[in-house]
């Protein structure tokens, strides 16, 4: 298995996801995509998810352990972090009493769009 993502071999979202769950979401090209729509993912069905007592706390500097604790997938950490406005997992300062998820259909189908397009680019 590859670490790298060849965007010039059509696949489907799904497909990336078995294969290697993180390859398209590191891929810098798609990030900036992704970036540029944020604001499609913010005002589409965007979930919050409150936090109980000393759970944010627990995390703090771990986003990607929180993610872990409340049951979300690796493949949607990245996204899940620029819409809770931090870049990086430890930027999650521990005093949030909520927390924002990305609707994963509706940004598989984003990702599928995305990846299609980029495909086709050649």
């Amino acid at each position: 298995m590859t670490d790298t993502l060849d965007l010039m071999t059509p696949t489907s979202i799904e497909g990336l996801m078995v294969q290697n769950s993180l390859a398209w979401a590191d891929d810098p090209r798609i990030r900036r995509i992704l970036e540029d729509h944020i604001l499609f993912l913010w005002n589409g069905n965007l979930s919050t998810r409150d936090l109980e007592a000393g759970e944010s706390l627990r995390y703090e500097g771990d986003f990607v352990g929180l993610m872990r604790y409340i049951g979300q997938p690796p493949n949607y950490d990245w996204v899940n972090m620029r819409l809770n406005n931090i870049s990086a997992s430890f930027d999650w300062d521990g005093t949030r009493t909520s927390v924002y998820l990305v609707d994963q259909l509706q940004y598989n189908a984003l990702i599928k769009q995305i990846t299609t397009q980029l495909a086709n680019k050649k």
